[in-house]
């Protein structure tokens, strides 16, 4: 711990401040991580909807399977993975099988056909995936309910490249607010406590000539010493 007054309260400030940077810090990856994954969901969500038209018509006709191989390949090569899921949520085989999920994803029986099911699941890879299942079939289909589109959950990283770009700027607001008041607050101890020192020198000096009192200065604790 510091010696001197002014370097404790210093001290004391910055260690206020390094909390509050952590804090700021932890509240904003959490915040930014959870927009990043809804933003990738409903992309995803978007992509889902682009398919909507030619999945129903493969319902109609049939060719669900066909119709899923087709996106599949559309897709090939990018970070999109292509599945179809029963009512129960459990994945069904439709050829060359990208990472599937390690849970099953159920879809509720109150979704309707045409509406999509997004969030975030552990898959085969062992990577978290953000997910979005359109309904293509209503909840008494003894096959494929939905078709499920994922993707690798990045949320994480963009949330800390956010945090980084914008963590300096409190950082640097802090410091310029923070810095001046615990500045201005040791002063306003030390200098007076230092002008009493000097006068109580001189009182055990005899040959020290006659003072005027000290001037009422700084808190109440140290005008009343």
């Amino acid at each position: 711990m510091p010696a001197s007054l002014t370097g404790r309260i210093v001290g004391a400030f910055a260690v206020l401040a390094i909390a509050l940077w952590l804090a700021i810090g932890a509240t904003m990856f959490v915040v930014l991580r959870g927009l990043h994954a809804e933003a990738r969901s409903s992309a995803l969500a978007d992509v889902a909807q682009t398919f909507a038209v030619r999945v129903r018509a493969a319902v109609v006709d049939r060719e669900l399977r066909q119709v899923i191989a087709r996106i599949r390949d559309e897709v090939a090569g990018g970070t999109v993975t292509v599945h179809l899921l029963t009512a129960d949520g459990s994945v069904v085989d439709v050829g060359p099988s990208d990472p599937a999920p390690q849970a099953p994803i159920p879809i509720p029986a109150s979704m309707r056909i045409g509406e999509t099911l997004t969030g975030t699941a552990l898959f085969a890879d062992g990577a978290v995936h953000n997910y979005a299942a359109l309904v293509v079939r209503g909840p008494t289909a003894v096959a494929a309910r939905a078709i499920l589109l994922s993707t690798v959950d990045r949320a994480a990283g963009a949330a800390l490249r956010d945090v980084g770009r914008s963590l300096p700027i409190v950082i640097v607001i802090t410091l310029l607010v923070g810095a001046p008041l615990a500045i201005l607050l040791s002063r306003s101890i030390s200098r007076p406590l230092a002008r009493l020192a000097r006068r109580t020198s001189e009182l055990v000096d005899p040959t020290a000539p006659p003072a005027p009192p000290l001037p009422l200065a700084g808190p109440r604790e140290i005008r009343a010493l």
